[in-house]
């Protein structure tokens, strides 16, 4: 009897071993595709899960101590179910690579996330700490569910 649940034993865990393998590849592949190859520009969409989104405008905002880059985003849900906005999937990132994580505690911060109905639509405005205002940003919203991502080119650094 121990050979034949040894035997057994070894053939679930190659079977496990190689369906790993196949999901773990598929995932990769299909999952982790941006809404473009190129950033996108204010006004122009990307549907990232079920949401569409949309950067309207971006701004900057200082004082002696803190500066802030503002993005004021549309999201809409075109489904017939509905869908979750959190807006801690967003983030903005500097022209040297560094990302800045949204600021809730900024007084401007009026995109407060959570679901939105059917056919329904949110906007309004996210705030980030930034170090230096002067860099190029780009603005990112992940879907970690699905891996899906869209990056929009939010430059507001004196032309």
């Amino acid at each position: 009897m121990g050979w034949k649940y040894w035997t057994l034993m070894g053939l679930v865990l190659v079977l496990g071993f190689m369906a790993g393998m196949a999901f773990e590849g598929r995932g990769q592949s299909d999952n982790l595709t941006s809404a473009s190859d190129d950033l996108l520009t204010n006004s122009e969409s990307a549907r990232i899960g079920n949401l569409d989104i949309s950067v309207v405008d971006a701004y900057e905002e200082s004082n002696e101590e803190t500066s802030y880059v503002i993005v004021d985003v549309m999201v809409v849900n075109q489904t017939e179910s509905s869908a979750q906005f959190a807006p801690l999937n967003t983030s903005i990132v500097d022209e040297e690579g560094y990302e800045y994580r949204h600021d809730s505690s900024f007084g401007d911060q009026r995109l407060m996330g959570g679901q939105i109905r059917p056919g329904g639509q949110r906007r309004g405005t996210l705030s980030y700490e930034v170090p230096n205002i002067d860099s190029e940003f780009e603005w990112i919203y992940s879907h970690h569910a699905t891996g899906e991502y869209g990056a929009w080119d939010v430059n507001t650094a004196a032309e």
